[in-house]
């Protein structure tokens, strides 16, 4: 079994290789894994690969490629079968995933035709022939753009083609961009692939069709040496739909051998559904606040409650059962608690409050540092550690379309809060009201959500909901563009991402960055 991943970020000049406007993963980049793994065996000959389902590539994501081969049977042949994976944020843990067949194979210890040689006379020697007739290749990678096949820099190699009877000849080279990478293939595919060009204009129904040939099977592949940069391809007809494929270098030494490539028509439009399909993900998401059911669960007996007040919630006593326990702050508690009151069950502790004048950066930075002093000293006590804490905050975030962020402090105490969350889990609860008058309503729903699983909620005109991450709206993310939503008018706009323009980096003093 031979693993690894590709993706356009990784092999950039795959980019350059677009069926029908999709980026797809070229037939001669399957035969060079085929040749990995052959190369890897007892097996160097490829008796033959068949190509089952082209490979979209998904313009962000990477996918993760699977060869495997069987042992030997007993005349020395392996099957090959390469498989592929999309991974996707949404299925990151999911171990039942789904892998899709591309090519299946049949390797050999060595070639099972006499007919196939290393040395092709033509190629070894006047090049080209004297009565090969040129091919003009001025606007040719423009006309098979027209005709579905989108190549860039990477994939225009050809420098010459010629007709020579059944034959066409062809010099293809690497751009200078992929001419170090020649050592890293049996056959680098962008050049290989080049080589094929000059058949498309036989095979495909140029001008402008609704099919496309695809490289479909190859036979009788025979890898002679690595490292070309530069080849001299000679395509011979075969069949209606195939040929045979002879590369050497510039100076006849011979690389690369097939007795036969034969081509398949694929709709354009299947294509497209294909690479839809692949690229189908839900990449981009927001937080949206869900409604619980009306029906919360109906929890024990909640046992004692202790309250800390708050100048800025003067109404609170009303949010906790009867029989609350109150006190003036934490150290007050803790004084009750050296005079033998219980520990209470639950703690309530409401935080935030923030005006909206010269003094805000000063209030938000007041109300985080006593949040933080009243999350240490919980923590710290440990005849609380069995005291879960409920923090309530007023305004502090916003749920709903159109809803707006009253208390900036009280922000910054659901972000402290969520990170104390994360070290003590199961511990707090952090609930965020609109209304401080219906105390009465958050009285029945406050020992609810504890019983629930439910870490962070707000209340709102008595129905409870809870953050989900969603789906952006139209964000069927078959490219790397980033949707900006617009609340004024709930319009969702697109915007191409320039990935040499300017970039945020959060956290830019720590590890991640």
């Amino acid at each position: 079994m031979f693993t690894g991943q590709i993706s356009l970020a990784t092999h950039p000049w795959l980019a350059d290789h677009a069926i029908a406007g999709t980026p797809l993963l070229p037939g001669t980049a399957f035969l060079e894994l085929a040749l990995h793994a052959a190369h890897h065996t007892t097996t160097p000959h490829i008796e033959e690969l068949t190509l089952h389902t082209p490979l979209p590539l998904h313009p962000t994501h990477p996918t993760t490629l699977q060869i495997t081969t069987t042992p030997p049977d007993n005349t020395g042949r392996r099957q090959l079968t390469i498989h592929s994976h999309a991974d996707r944020p949404d299925n990151t843990h999911n171990t039942e995933q789904t892998w899709q067949q591309h090519a299946t194979g049949t390797l050999a210890p060595r070639p099972s035709s006499p007919h196939t040689t290393p040395i092709d006379p033509l190629l070894n020697g006047e090049w080209p022939p004297p009565d090969a007739i040129p091919i003009p290749l001025n606007g040719f990678y423009h006309q098979l753009a027209q005709a579905n096949f989108t190549y860039g820099p990477a994939f225009q190699g050809l420098r010459a083609a010629w007709r020579h009877g059944d034959e066409t000849l062809a010099e293809v080279c690497l751009s200078e961009e992929l001419a170090d990478d020649t050592l890293r293939f049996g056959v680098h595919p962008a050049l290989l692939d080049a080589g094929l060009h000059p058949i498309l204009t036989r095979f495909s129904d140029l001008p402008p069709g609704n099919t496309c040939s695809l490289p479909f099977a190859w036979r009788g592949v025979t890898l002679h040496a690595v490292g070309a940069g530069t080849l001299r391809v000679r395509l011979l007809s075969v069949a209606n739909d195939s040929c045979s494929v002879t590369a050497v270098t510039e100076t006849g030494a011979p690389v690369l051998s097939a007795t036969s490539l034969a081509l398949r028509p694929i709709p354009r439009e299947q294509l497209r559904a294909l690479a839809e399909a692949h690229a189908e993900e839900p990449s981009l998401f927001e937080v949206r606040w869900q409604a619980l059911p009306s029906e919360l669960p109906t929890p024990p007996e909640p046992g004692q409650w202790a309250l800390v007040q708050s100048p800025n919630f003067r109404s609170i006593e009303g949010f906790c059962p009867s029989g609350t326990s109150s006190h003036l702050d934490l150290d007050d508690l803790f004084r009750a608690l050296d005079e033998g009151e219980p520990a209470p069950v639950t703690l309530l502790c409401p935080m935030g409050g923030t005006r909206h004048d010269a003094s805000l950066l000063d209030d938000v930075h007041t109300v985080a540092e006593q949040a933080l002093k009243v999350l240490q000293k919980w923590l710290a006590d440990a005849r609380l550690a069995d005291t879960r804490l409920i923090v309530v905050t007023h305004g502090a975030v916003a749920c709903a379309p159109g809803e707006d962020v009253q208390d900036l402090g009280g922000a910054a105490v659901w972000g402290m809060v969520r990170s104390a969350q994360n070290e003590e889990p199961g511990r707090i609860l952090i609930v965020d009201v609109d209304d401080l008058n219906e105390s009465a309503t958050a009285s029945r729903i406050l020992p609810a959500l504890l019983w629930s699983d439910e870490p962070q909620a707000a209340i709102r005109e008595g129905e409870v909901r809870v953050p989900r991450l969603a789906r952006i709206d139209g964000a069927n993310s078959g490219s790397s563009v980033p949707t900006q939503r617009t609340e004024a008018n709930s319009q969702t706009t697109r915007v191409p991402f320039d990935p040499e323009g300017t970039v945020l980096i959060t956290g830019g003093t720590g590890t991640l960055a």
